[in-house]
């Protein structure tokens, strides 16, 4: 049901490998990551670990398993900085002691709230299964999301042409 304006993505992770692999996909498909502004960046220096990084894509570390809250402290920055179209979680690891039910609530409650285009990437089934319980569009693999994201932005782009507007050639039709 989004309609994103654009194909500004950002991505964030607990993991730094899945920021790097996402930034390179990114990359190879076009699609652009969107800038964290100074305010953005600054807000996310007082939420994250100091060896965090506060770009996109945004690595909130293996900190995120002794601070639940700052995923949802994470996503709020995102929202507020208001630089991206579609949004990218990407949950590579996720076992024991991490407060998944939480994350997925989180990012539920961004998507009501921001109205972004959101899903999540997780190669575990089970981690997948709590966030569309919350009715989070879940992928297997980061790649997989950001091009089902990139389809729904495209797909608005179509929405959002004036067709009257578009001149339209007729050819005349043999008698």
């Amino acid at each position: 049901g989004r309609r994103p304006k654009g194909k500004r993505f950002v991505f964030l992770s607990n993991s730094g490998a899945s920021c790097v692999m996402a930034a390179d996909y990114a990359d190879l498909r076009g699609l652009p990551l969107a800038p964290i502004t100074e305010r953005g960046r600054g807000e996310l220096k007082k939420v994250l670990p100091g060896f965090a990084n506060i770009n996109n894509p945004i690595d909130i570390t293996g900190a995120l398993l002794t601070n639940p809250k700052l995923f949802g402290a994470v996503l709020n920055v995102v929202g507020e900085d208001a630089q991206s179209d579609l949004v990218l979680a990407g949950l590579p690891v996720a076992g024991a002691g991490y407060d998944v039910g939480m994350f997925a609530a989180d990012l539920a409650a961004f998507d009501q709230r921001y109205g972004l285009a959101t899903a999540l990437a997780s190669p575990q089934e089970k981690i997948r299964a709590e966030f569309a319980s919350a009715g989070v569009a879940t992928f297997a693999s980061e790649p997989e999301a950001m091009d089902a994201l990139a389809q729904v932005a495209d797909h608005a782009a179509l929405l959002g042409r004036n067709v009257s507007k578009r001149k339209i050639a007729r050819r005349a039709l043999p008698a």
